[in-house]
């Protein structure tokens, strides 16, 4: 294999590429579901505050609350928000998925040519994917999405119908409880927002994966396979610090991270003998996960690793492969996670 600096540099441009595409998707929900509860909130402070006229000592009784004709109609409104904005989700989440797709793929010729002898780079095209393949990884991408967010509506829904039946303490000044109802019922509804944002960003990675997927194996007369690579920085978890630098066949799907991973799967070019050029491999390769973390200030280290995790790797209790473990997802695929402190070292 032949990951050089100039690889590297192209594996960054890439991540700039979707974080600009996720953070625009970002702005575009969070945009959304703000002008919804600034509608919403006229309603249901009027009804918060209906209610707690009624309560005397107490918030009103669950039975009340299901009866008060302003509270109902206030969730009804709620509802019908939640309902256009999983729609809203689903629309933005599509397109953004498709456009990861076509970023990636893009990506993958420059990143295989960086590996290529100097002799092949300007020579070698690569093959695009086949559109029927890409067109079915977007069907199924769509269909996840939908799964996924179907619940968001009702979820979320419930939690706010909660904070109107739990209702607030008593005993504060004139108008509190009513307060504290709406600042909850807000927490309820932007938590609808929390796990759109989670649907959209893991469903657009994996979106991004399985697109160079189909890429590295329509080219897979050049590569040997596919490197697991994540961010290598402060934010990276160590399970994903763990998994860098893992090579996999290409037929094999991942990087299967955790929810909300950013960890992209990396071309891996045969060997320049491998590929009929009998000359050597002449590049210094740039550092591994390991070298970048070590190197990193202690201070990050710990934000990254936890001082548990940092003085077991330090001392070599804990292994870095022991970082990792797969963890099986009922309704959703199985992901690679951080290992407890309490398994790395038990008493």
């Amino acid at each position: 294999m032949a990951i050089t600096a100039v690889t590297a540099r192209h594996v960054d441009q890439l991540r700039s590429d979707l974080d600009v595409l996720a953070a625009h998707t970002t702005r575009q929900l969070t945009t959304a579901w703000a002008s919804e509860w600034d509608t919403l909130v006229y309603d249901i402070a009027a009804a918060a505050a209906d209610l707690e006229r009624l309560r005397g000592d107490r918030w009103p009784t669950r039975m009340q609350v299901a009866q008060h004709e302003r509270t109902q109609q206030a969730l009804a409104a709620a509802h019908r928000a939640l309902d256009r904005l999983t729609g809203t989700t689903r629309d933005h989440a599509d397109t953004a998925a498709v456009a990861a797709a076509v970023a990636v793929v893009a990506a993958q010729g420059r990143l295989i040519v960086s590996q290529l002898p100097p002799d092949a780079q300007s020579t070698w095209r690569p093959t695009p994917p086949d559109p029927d393949e890409q067109a079915a990884a977007q069907q199924d991408t769509k269909r996840r999405l939908r799964r996924y967010l179907a619940p968001l509506a009702a979820a979320a829904g419930e939690a706010l119908r909660r904070r109107f039946t739990r209702g607030a303490h008593t005993g504060g000044p004139a108008g509190g409880a009513a307060r504290q109802v709406v600042d909850d019922a807000e927490r309820a509804f932007n938590a609808g927002l929390t796990r759109a944002l989670a649907v959209t960003q893991t469903e657009l990675a994996d979106a991004a994966r399985t697109a160079a997927m189909l890429t590295q194996l329509a080219n897979a007369d050049v590569l040997a396979g596919w490197e697991w690579r994540s961010r290598r920085d402060r934010t990276t978890c160590g399970s994903c610090w763990a998994q860098d630098g893992s090579v996999y066949p290409l037929d094999q799907p991942g990087p299967w991270d955790h929810p909300n991973g950013r960890c992209i799967r990396l071309p891996v070019v045969k060997t320049w003998r491998e590929l009929g050029f009998d000359i050597p491999e002449t590049f210094t390769p740039p550092p591994d996960a390991q070298s970048v973390f070590w190197a990193m200030p202690r201070e990050l280290q710990l934000q990254v690793m936890g001082p548990g995790r940092l003085a077991g790797l330090e001392s070599g209790d804990i292994a870095w492969a022991d970082l990792s473990r797969l963890r099986t997802n009922p309704g959703w695929r199985d992901s690679w996670t951080l290992t407890p402190l309490r398994d790395l070292l038990p008493d």
